[in-house]
């Protein structure tokens, strides 16, 4: 049996060494921290589209409610879900609810949408805090028709107008363009 030199026989050993570990968690780190504001952008706005769209379908719900009832509909936001009476400024609940007139909240209150946490809606141009849809589904007259009334939806800086128009009609647009459609 042939004897081996200590010289010719070499052990590899396998796995990474330090400095090779210490680089992939360098670059893992340095991905992590650029892709994480991105991530945290990318939902925030998800969340925003997802709370526009519910008070969107709150806004088609009242509209069509107005018209198969031929009676008015009221929306308005409130500030806790056991709230009866309109709120101004921008508010975490929005409620649905027949009737047309006074601060308080009829009896025909349907649920509240209780918006996900840190998104708010607030009522613009509307003197009562009330966006009242008539028994035709067209937008109270008692509002200046000239200037535009919208919904405006925010989370985290992050904000979506819905713009109602006097004939009803009711319009998603990002808070960067100027000019509602309604104008249009």
């Amino acid at each position: 049996m042939p004897q081996h030199s200590p010289q010719l026989s070499r052990h590899y050993q396998s796995g990474f060494n330090l400095i090779e570990l210490l680089v992939v968690l360098v670059i893992a780190a340095v991905a992590f921290g650029v892709l994480l504001p991105a991530g945290e952008s990318l939902l925030n706005r998800s969340r925003l589209i997802g709370a526009t769209n519910e008070v969107y379908a709150s806004l088609l719900f009242a509209r069509n409610e107005a018209t198969r009832r031929r009676q008015a509909f009221s929306v308005c936001a409130l500030s806790t879900m056991n709230s009866t009476t309109c709120a101004s400024g921008n508010q975490p609940v929005l409620a649905v609810f027949s009737g047309d007139s006074g601060s308080q909240i009829a009896s025909g209150r349907t649920n509240p949408i209780d918006l996900p946490e840190g998104v708010s809606v607030s009522l613009n141009n509307i003197s009562n805090q009330r966006l009242v849809f008539q028994r035709l589904g067209n937008r109270d007259p008692g509002a200046d028709k000239a200037q535009p009334v919208f919904l405006a939806v925010s989370i985290d800086g992050q904000s979506r107008n819905i713009d109602v128009c006097f004939n009803g009609r009711i319009l998603i647009r990002d808070a960067g363009s100027s000019q509602s459609e309604c104008e249009q």
